[in-house]
């Protein structure tokens, strides 16, 4: 089995091996692949969530055996938007990459807080301020009320970002690359695309059917081809085509936020936490 990681900020995963549509989703630097199989111009591989499509050789590293087994060290996320990762440890050092949320990184040393050395997915080393970093162990191990709570804080990072069909990142996200990646900052998998899925595969967090009435923070609102993260008091954020991105809306016809084509075309409620 060949492991890869991704080594660019953000790079595309297509649906085919032509590369000639709109890709399907996105890779996000520091992240891992398994590649299926080594094509003439791409890879074939399947994301650690369960997502297969074809990506191009240059957005990712092959690691060695002994490269795999150090993959449990990388235990911290980016959480700022679109961070620099800076040569040394001051604002004036240039910068080396630019790293979207949801990226994965090494933390090396905390000495020179408040910027701290990490590893990148090439295994170079750079700085990146404290602020934007957050631990893989604590975001996971979240679980009731604070795990809904940190659900809905970060689904609000996000607003304002614009829709793109296929997008996992602040600089351009789809409805269910919204959704999908949001619980996996907190270490749950969902189905990456907007459909219900009757049947959980293993590797994926059970998302159960429930009732409008029971919904609470953090679970999840599926309309025909969309899908939402609910806010509480009837208020779901979602990255929409018709907003252009990622907004709020509700589902109370009373609020001036209300999308009456999106409550009538909701299919299902869910949630992890039944």
């Amino acid at each position: 089995m060949t492991i890869g990681i991704g080594i660019k900020p953000i790079m595309h995963i297509y649906p085919s091996p032509q590369m000639n549509t709109a890709y399907s989703d996105q890779l996000l630097h520091g992240m891992t692949v398994t590649i299926l199989k080594k094509l003439t111009h791409c890879y074939h591989i399947r994301t650690y969530y369960g997502y297969e499509g074809y990506i191009r050789p240059q957005n990712l590293r092959i690691l060695s055996p002994v490269q795999v087994a150090t993959l449990s060290t990388r235990q911290h996320l980016v959480m700022g938007s679109y961070c620099p990762v800076l040569l040394a440890p001051n604002i004036h050092a240039p910068t080396i990459i630019f790293l979207p949320r949801g990226s994965y990184i090494k933390v090396i040393d905390t000495q020179t807080a408040p910027w701290i050395k990490i590893e990148l997915g090439d295994f170079s080393m750079g700085y990146l301020h404290q602020n934007h970093i957050d631990s893989v162990i604590r975001l996971g191990a979240l679980t009731g009320n604070q795990l809904r709570q940190s659900l809905c804080y970060q689904g609000k990072l996000y607003l304002g970002s614009s829709y793109l069909m296929g997008g996992k990142s602040p600089l351009g996200i789809d409805c269910s690359g919204f959704c999908s990646q949001i619980y996996l900052n907190h270490q749950k998998i969902i189905h990456r695309d907007s459909g219900w899925l009757n049947h959980t595969p293993d590797n994926m967090t059970i998302v159960r059917e429930i009732s409008e009435k029971d919904l609470l923070l953090g679970d999840l609102i599926y309309f025909k081809g969309h899908i939402a993260l609910y806010l509480g008091q009837k208020n779901y954020i979602h990255s929409n085509a018709t907003s252009g991105g990622v907004s709020i809306n509700s589902l109370s016809i009373h609020s001036p936020i209300y999308r009456p084509d999106l409550a009538d075309s909701i299919t299902h409620y869910g949630s992890i936490f039944r």
